[in-house]
């Protein structure tokens, strides 16, 4: 199966930077800003080798990050964008804990919500306790892995078929089952899909086998 033809990355990519230009987020030390114009040099980087990846037919990316850098931020706001231009593509985000689910997930609402109206970018139609439903019927899920191995924690996303999917901070997930279950959710034949999968890195544990097997 090709990957995504050169036309198709840069038009995709470009419009993904004018969304950007367009949604604002709230820093600590800054308050309201721009996403798009404050962008770090690592952000830019990881966007251009996210849409190499694509075009070279590679679905599967995995990020070793260092604190501080915004890439958790910037590929939460590239699975949203992407959840709204593609029309019944189904997500999910999934963090280590239900603390940081319900930060990002709070943060993702109020920039979708702020977009202005000329973006044309889907509005959100339904608001539930899994995700969001966006007006072009495609949904992104909120889930959390858990730092500890519970007896829910083996069941991550099942029954749940997925084309896109960002999972956040894999040096704290608890449970491998969990991951496997997940994965075990995703497509393997979507031509958007799309799964990232990133982390810092804390010693010898699950993210650090699975980042030396990628």
């Amino acid at each position: 199966m090709a990957g995504w033809s050169h036309a198709k990355r840069v038009k995709v990519e470009k419009a993904f930077y004018d969304y950007l230009n367009r949604a604002f987020v709230y820093s600590k030390d800054q308050g309201r800003i721009c996403l798009g114009e404050h962008l770090y040099e690592g952000q830019r980087r990881l966007i251009t080798e996210i849409f190499d990846a694509l075009e070279d037919d590679v679905h599967e990316i995995y990020v070793l990050k260092s604190r501080q850098l915004g890439i958790s931020t910037i590929i939460r706001f590239l699975t949203a964008f992407l959840i709204g231009i593609n029309p019944g593509l189904k997500g999910a985000i999934v963090f280590d804990t239900d603390f940081n689910k319900i930060a990002a997930r709070n943060e993702l609402e109020v920039a979708i919500k702020e977009l202005p109206a000329s973006l044309k970018f889907p509005k959100v139609k339904k608001n539930n306790r899994q995700g969001l439903i966006l007006h072009n019927d495609s949904e992104i899920l909120f889930m959390s892995a858990g730092v500890r191995v519970s007896k829910t924690s083996g069941g991550l996303g099942r029954s749940v078929g997925l084309a896109l999917a960002h999972c956040s901070e894999l040096c704290s997930w608890a449970d491998s089952a969990g991951l496997e279950a997940f994965r075990n959710s995703l497509s393997d034949l979507n031509p958007d899909r799309l799964y990232i999968y990133e982390s810092t890195a804390r010693g010898f544990n699950m993210w650090n086998d699975l980042w030396r097997e990628a």
